[in-house]
């Protein structure tokens, strides 16, 4: 009987390292996506690992935090979820005027692509005419928000000043 015991614990040790080769595995492909090419800017996305409520932690991920309204919708472009899924993202950039800027040295009319991550997102586009505040990567002269934590809606002016606040406070906290 101690012989089958020892081969039972042998095999129960054997698949618990092939189940977390396989989960490392997995998490591995999640996080990392591949690479977007096109017009010679290539971007990527990964999977969030941080708080999405934690202004400090999006503030240190963006290069630029900044109001803006929304002046035009320049193209749509659909994104396979991953290569030879029938799956889409929508990938829409606009035009934005930059009003008020938190973080970073961006100023005037940007582009701005808004990456609608989630397929079930009902909303899959900004309002023209609409003040967003944005928190975005850039990538040579594009800003990205992929994430709707990275695009919020500003509803007032109380609403503007109040977001203002905090994400200057949260990039303030950045350097201290």
């Amino acid at each position: 009987m101690t012989i089958a015991l020892q081969r039972d614990r042998r095999a129960s040790r054997f698949v618990a390292v092939i189940v977390a080769a396989a989960i490392f595995t997995i998490a591995i492909a999640l996080a990392v996506t591949e690479p977007w090419s096109e017009r010679g800017v290539v971007r990527g996305e990964s999977q969030v690992m941080f708080d999405t409520t934690d202004l400090r932690e999006i503030a240190k991920r963006s290069d630029n935090v900044f109001v803006g309204r929304v002046l035009e919708h320049r193209s749509t472009i659909r994104r396979p979820v991953a290569e030879g899924d029938k799956r889409v993202l929508p990938e829409v950039q606009y035009n934005v005027e930059v009003l008020h800027s938190v973080r970073g040295s961006v100023a005037g009319v940007v582009p701005v692509n808004a990456v609608f991550m989630d397929i079930d997102e009902t909303s899959t586009s900004l309002d023209v005419g609409q003040e967003y505040l944005f928190a975005t990567k850039t990538d040579g002269q594009w800003h990205t928000a992929a994430h709707s934590y990275r695009r919020v809606p500003i509803e007032s002016p109380e609403d503007r000043t109040r977001l203002v606040a905090d994400w200057a406070a949260a990039v303030t906290s950045l350097s201290l």
